[in-house]
Protein backbone atom coordinates (compact mmCIF):
# COMPACT_ATOMS: atom_id res chain seq x y z
CA UNK A 1 0.00 0.00 0.00
CA UNK A 2 1.30 3.44 -0.92
CA UNK A 3 1.36 6.20 1.60
CA UNK A 4 0.29 9.41 -0.09
CA UNK A 5 2.30 12.54 0.50
CA UNK A 6 5.81 11.13 0.49
CA UNK A 7 8.30 12.16 3.11
CA UNK A 8 9.76 15.61 2.35
CA UNK A 9 13.17 14.30 1.22
CA UNK A 10 11.56 11.82 -1.17
CA UNK A 11 9.16 14.44 -2.52
CA UNK A 12 12.08 16.84 -3.08
CA UNK A 13 14.00 14.15 -4.96
CA UNK A 14 11.01 13.36 -7.17
CA UNK A 15 10.41 17.07 -7.76
CA UNK A 16 14.03 17.52 -8.84
CA UNK A 17 13.67 14.57 -11.26
CA UNK A 18 10.52 16.07 -12.78
CA UNK A 19 12.02 19.56 -13.02
CA UNK A 20 15.12 18.19 -14.78
CA UNK A 21 12.99 16.12 -17.17
CA UNK A 22 10.85 19.19 -17.90
CA UNK A 23 13.97 21.17 -18.79
CA UNK A 24 14.97 18.37 -21.18
CA UNK A 25 11.52 18.47 -22.80
CA UNK A 26 11.74 22.24 -23.24
CA UNK A 27 15.30 22.02 -24.65
CA UNK A 28 14.34 19.11 -26.97
CA UNK A 29 17.11 17.10 -25.34
CA UNK A 30 15.91 13.66 -26.43
CA UNK A 31 19.21 11.92 -25.71
CA UNK A 32 19.31 13.01 -22.07
CA UNK A 33 15.60 12.33 -21.53
CA UNK A 34 15.98 8.77 -22.82
CA UNK A 35 18.41 8.04 -19.97
CA UNK A 36 15.58 8.57 -17.45
CA UNK A 37 13.52 5.63 -18.70
CA UNK A 38 13.91 1.88 -18.76
CA UNK A 39 14.35 0.80 -22.40
CA UNK A 40 11.24 -1.39 -21.94
CA UNK A 41 9.01 1.52 -20.87
CA UNK A 42 5.29 1.10 -21.55
CA UNK A 43 3.11 4.19 -21.61
CA UNK A 44 0.33 5.95 -23.50
CA UNK A 45 0.74 8.89 -25.83
CA UNK A 46 -1.03 11.55 -27.82
CA UNK A 47 -0.90 9.46 -30.98
CA UNK A 48 -1.03 5.86 -29.74
CA UNK A 49 -3.02 4.04 -27.06
CA UNK A 50 -0.01 1.99 -25.99
CA UNK A 51 3.64 2.80 -26.57
CA UNK A 52 6.15 -0.01 -25.96
CA UNK A 53 9.84 0.69 -25.63
CA UNK A 54 11.96 3.81 -25.46
CA UNK A 55 12.48 4.01 -29.24
CA UNK A 56 8.75 4.09 -29.91
CA UNK A 57 8.22 6.51 -27.00
CA UNK A 58 10.77 8.93 -28.43
CA UNK A 59 9.80 8.59 -32.09
CA UNK A 60 6.02 8.37 -31.81
CA UNK A 61 5.50 10.81 -28.94
CA UNK A 62 8.39 13.03 -28.00
CA UNK A 63 9.57 13.91 -31.52
CA UNK A 64 6.02 14.58 -32.66
CA UNK A 65 4.97 16.72 -29.69
CA UNK A 66 7.92 18.43 -28.05
CA UNK A 67 8.95 20.58 -31.06
CA UNK A 68 5.42 21.98 -31.35
CA UNK A 69 5.56 23.76 -27.98
CA UNK A 70 7.83 26.01 -25.97
CA UNK A 71 8.12 27.04 -22.35
CA UNK A 72 7.33 23.53 -21.14
CA UNK A 73 7.21 23.20 -17.36
CA UNK A 74 5.78 20.69 -14.91
CA UNK A 75 3.79 22.38 -12.14
CA UNK A 76 5.86 20.66 -9.48
CA UNK A 77 4.83 23.18 -6.83
CA UNK A 78 1.41 21.43 -6.96
CA UNK A 79 2.80 17.92 -7.42
CA UNK A 80 1.65 15.00 -5.29
CA UNK A 81 3.91 12.01 -4.81
CA UNK A 82 3.99 8.64 -3.13
CA UNK A 83 6.69 6.08 -2.46
CA UNK A 84 6.07 2.38 -1.89
CA UNK A 85 6.97 1.01 1.56
CA UNK A 86 9.86 -1.00 0.08
CA UNK A 87 11.06 2.20 -1.68
CA UNK A 88 11.32 0.39 -5.02
CA UNK A 89 8.56 2.35 -6.71
CA UNK A 90 7.20 5.87 -6.63
CA UNK A 91 4.72 7.90 -8.57
CA UNK A 92 3.92 11.54 -9.07
CA UNK A 93 0.81 13.31 -10.24
CA UNK A 94 1.06 16.83 -11.58
CA UNK A 95 0.02 19.06 -14.44
CA UNK A 96 2.11 20.96 -16.94
CA UNK A 97 1.98 24.10 -18.98
CA UNK A 98 3.51 25.25 -22.24
CA UNK A 99 2.84 27.42 -25.25
CA UNK A 100 1.52 25.67 -28.35
CA UNK A 101 1.61 26.94 -31.91
CA UNK A 102 -1.09 26.87 -34.58
CA UNK A 103 -0.07 26.28 -38.21
CA UNK A 104 -0.22 30.04 -38.83
CA UNK A 105 2.29 30.62 -36.01
CA UNK A 106 -0.20 32.07 -33.53
CA UNK A 107 0.13 30.78 -30.00
CA UNK A 108 -2.20 29.16 -27.50
CA UNK A 109 -1.92 27.93 -23.92
CA UNK A 110 -1.13 24.22 -23.94
CA UNK A 111 -1.93 22.88 -20.48
CA UNK A 112 -2.05 19.25 -19.53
Amino acid sequence: MFEFDSPPADHASLKAWMDAFGAEVDALNFAQARKRFDPRVVTFSTFMDVVSGIDQFENEQWRKVWPSASGFRWHTEKMRSAVSPDRLMAFVATTWGSTGYHEDGSTFDRPG
